[in-house]
């Protein structure tokens, strides 16, 4: 209760999961009772922060060695579309011209080529044109304060400003909720610093300092990660090629009558694929490319043809690339 109203962040750990046990033979009792914390300011002071659990002989305790210099790795940052983005006439401009380049293949490579050279403009016209919310927020800020304190006041040009400034604080709030993940609070509603917080928790919670083999080896070699993950959901997901399995799905009941079936089995509609894509969260799950259903949504009159088109050719023909 104190970590939640004193709004610390639990620094996590590395090594043995708990760090005490009372040493009893019979009826033992392991717990995590020793953490770390630390609040909002000093978790972005020091990003690569680590609690490590040191095993003391003698003791029914571990010691906490806090290291704040990670490794120094320096992960290639991901595309994700913004959703302020999407109400900006530069970037449908730049959508809407590069959407129309044509791309050999299937429908999916084609589709997978747009978004591609749509994914380049759009980073293009960020860097050269798009200035973010904070930035926004501090210039409007400076304008502000040297506007009041002009001799000659404009009352029309401060309340534009304020109006602006308003905006800014809304995209900016709207940043960070992306960046959280949370879904259960609105935006305007002064949320920025709990959404800042819940993002760098949510980052600390997918941070990989390391990885244990199957001979339980720790690594943090960033050159074995790759094949430690591909090895395990491999493992998981290999099957061994069972036999006579019809023995089993003779006794499985029918639960779809035939009139379901010829339902389920026509041809897909252009006003289905829509009604999909509406009801996608805009801004939760973005696939390998980076694009969230946000940006479907808002350019769903650039891109829905073709999208359209694709979806129609996996379920009539099968094809997936």
């Amino acid at each position: 209760m104190f970590a939640v109203n004193s709004h610390l962040l639990d620094l996590g750990y590395v090594g043995h999961p708990f760090t005490w046990r009372n040493k009893r033979q019979e009826g033992g009792i392991m717990e995590r009772l020793d953490r770390g914390f630390g609040n909002d300011q000093w978790v972005t002071l020091y990003p690569a922060a680590t609690v490590h659990h040191v095993v003391v002989p003698g003791s029914d305790h571990v010691l906490l060695l806090l290291q704040t210099q990670g490794p120094g790795r320096k992960w290639r940052k991901r595309f994700i579309f913004d959703p302020r983005w999407g109400d900006s006439e530069g970037c449908r401009k730049v959508v809407e011209e590069r959407w129309c380049r044509q791309f050999p293949g299937s429908r999916g490579l084609q589709i997978s080529g747009k978004l591609c050279w749509v994914r380049k403009g759009i980073l293009d016209w960020r860097r050269s044109e798009w200035r973010s919310s904070k930035a926004t927020i501090a210039l409007l800020q400076q304008q502000l304060k040297a506007t009041y304190l002009a001799p000659d006041f404009d009352r029309d040009e401060v309340l534009q400003l304020e109006s602006s400034l308003k905006e800014a604080f809304w995209e900016e709030e709207l940043y960070w909720k992306l960046k959280s993940q949370v879904q259960w609070l609105n935006e305007g509603e002064k949320n920025t610093k709990f959404f800042h917080s819940k993002t760098l928790a949510r980052r600390r919670a997918n941070r990989m300092v390391g990885l244990e083999d199957s001979a339980g080896r720790w690594c943090t070699d960033d050159s074995e990660f790759k094949p430690l993950i591909l090895s395990y959901f491999q493992e998981i997901f290999t099957i061994c090629s069972p036999s006579n399995i019809e023995y089993i799905t003779d006794c499985v009941q029918l639960q779809v009558t035939m009139q379901q079936n010829a339902c389920l089995t026509q041809q897909i509609s252009s006003e289905e694929i829509w009604l999909a894509v509406k009801s996608l969260n805009p801004t939760k799950s973005p696939g390998p490319d980076g694009f969230t259903g946000k940006f479907f949504q808002q350019y769903w009159d650039v891109v829905g043809e073709d999208i359209s088109g694709m979806v129609k050719s996996f379920f009539s023909l099968r094809e997936a690339s």
